[in-house]
């Protein structure tokens, strides 16, 4: 038995500015973030975030062989990692607060906001010679700032793992694992200063956006607000390299959940991922509505590898030039699809935001018997949805008709419930290695990625807004063919 401790301990400084300026949201008076948010204001702050000082991060592992043979071993760990809060995650709110500087919230649709001159040469709207807000904005102006959790905390996962291995028939390894991970107090970018029927609701329409704090409009707040889980079993089989080739079978199955798999803030892009990446169209009172299957969850994964060294005259010469040295290697990869959301990114006078919450991106009622997955290749370039699947009368503006999700109310349908296309690919690869001299190999290489030109589709579009929602509009590379030639020495 081999056993493996360690302890790990680092420090995050809080960032701070020579000259003083550095602004955050500083909350309210109040038991409870919406209290705290109405009575908010911007201002000069000593520090944007208070350092965590409680990172420690233990290591354990252990190998054990119960048979003493060497052809059996049980492993297993544990770690705790911590994410340093990196830099657009708080600079944001000292590049663009008051009282240096600030956005705006303008609806020109309605003619509400500021006066702005869109002509040139630009006059300043004479908005901004209005006098400062107890809440430091601005009168008569509606402002966006940005803000940070005064007592943010130290983002961290903790990573488990347990797994056995098993030789047989001499070059024969079969792997047996678990693995899972829990992300702890995520980084999370959301706006929590709206309310269900800030607009509307089911008893009373003023039509005016009615923020918590007035004179913000959407605020955008970085604070720990989420947790993540997965759990994954994998099953490996693997013929080590004798009689002239190797083989690697994996299998996975796993799962993933979050309440949001990118918190909008810069630090990740999903190819082909068309699902809001923050925390915006639920209720912000009950963010577990937001609670799902991750945008990369792939339930099931499917990986088959080999090399082969193919047989070589025995003897030297131009045969053995010409026939010896080739070598053939594939890889196969078949994964089931990724998880996406059907959502509407309209506003409330556009016929969306059922919730009434001034914040766009809502999700309408799940229909009865609609299926999640199982969709051809075919369907998902023709449209695998309608929006009169979810909304009968289409997307109506409830002063124009029947809503499509009773006014102010949230609808029922989860995040993540549809299944995208599965991934299927194989590439080949073809070597001819050419001893020059003792010192001295020419190989000669043609790959070929994606062999048999499978159409691998990107997600569809989710947006109920979208002309062509419900339909996959992109693919993956087709085939690839490519040559080299490299010099070994």
């Amino acid at each position: 038995m081999t056993l493996n401790l360690g302890l790990r301990y680092e420090v995050f400084q809080n960032p701070t500015e020579d000259q003083g300026r550095l602004s955050n949201i500083v909350l309210g008076p109040g038991s409870d973030q919406p209290t705290q948010i109405a009575g908010a204001t911007v201002a000069r702050v000593k520090q944007i975030f208070k350092t965590d000082r409680n990172n420690f991060a233990p290591r354990l592992g252990l190998a054990w062989d119960p048979t003493g043979k060497g052809r059996t071993s049980v492993r297993s760990g544990f770690s705790v990692a911590y994410v340093e809060p990196f830099s657009n995650l708080y600079t944001n709110s000292s590049r663009f607060d008051p009282p240096d500087a600030t956005f705006l919230d303008v609806f020109p649709v309605f003619g509400v906001g500021t006066n702005i001159n869109y002509r040139f040469p630009f006059q300043p709207s004479p908005d901004f010679t209005n006098p400062v807000t107890t809440n430091g904005g601005a009168a008569g102006l509606n402002i966006a700032p940005n803000g940070v959790l005064p007592n943010l905390r130290s983002a961290y996962s903790m990573q488990w793992f347990l797994g056995l291995q098993q030789e047989f028939l001499g070059s024969y390894v079969v792997s047996l694992n678990y693995v899972g991970t829990r992300g702890v107090k995520l980084y999370t970018r959301t706006d929590p200063n709206r309310f269900r029927g800030d607009i509307c609701n089911a008893d009373t329409c003023d039509f005016t956006i009615n923020r918590l704090n007035p004179g913000w409009g959407q605020l955008f707040y970085i604070t720990n607000g989420t947790n993540s889980t997965y759990h994954g079993f994998n099953l490996q089989v693997k013929k080590n390299y004798s009689h002239n080739y190797l083989m690697v079978a994996n299998y996975t199955f796993g799962k993933v959940i979050d309440l949001v798999s990118d918190g909008g803030l810069g630090d990740y892009s999903n190819v082909g991922q068309s699902t809001p990446q923050f925390i915006t169209g639920t209720d912000t009172n009950q963010p577990r509505l937001d609670r799902g299957p991750s945008e990369f969850d792939v339930k099931h994964r499917l990986t088959l590898m080999g090399v082969w060294d193919l047989p070589s005259p025995k003897r030297s010469g131009i045969a053995q030039k010409v026939l010896g040295g080739w070598q053939y290697n594939w890889i196969v990869a078949v994964q089931s699809g990724r998880p996406f959301s059907v959502y509407c990114s309209l506003a409330w006078f556009a016929g969306c935001d059922f919730n009434m919450d001034a914040e766009q991106n809502d999700r309408p009622n799940r229909p009865a018997n609609l299926k999640t997955n199982g969709w051809s290749t075919s369907q998902f370039a023709n449209g695998i949805f309608q929006v009169t699947d979810f909304c009968p009368n289409g997307l109506v503006p409830f002063f124009l008709g029947t809503p499509c999700v009773p006014v102010g109310t949230n609808g029922d349908l989860g995040r993540n419930v549809f299944r995208g296309p599965m991934f299927a690919s194989v590439d080949m690869a073809f070597f001819k290695n050419t001893q020059i001299t003792e010192r001295v190999k020419l190989q000669f290489r043609t790959e070929v990625f994606n062999t048999f030109n499978r159409a691998n589709l990107y997600q569809p579009i989710g947006d109920m807004a979208s002309p062509n929602f419900g339909k996959s509009t992109a693919a993956f590379a087709p085939r690839q063919i490519q040559f080299g030639l490299k010099f070994l020495f």
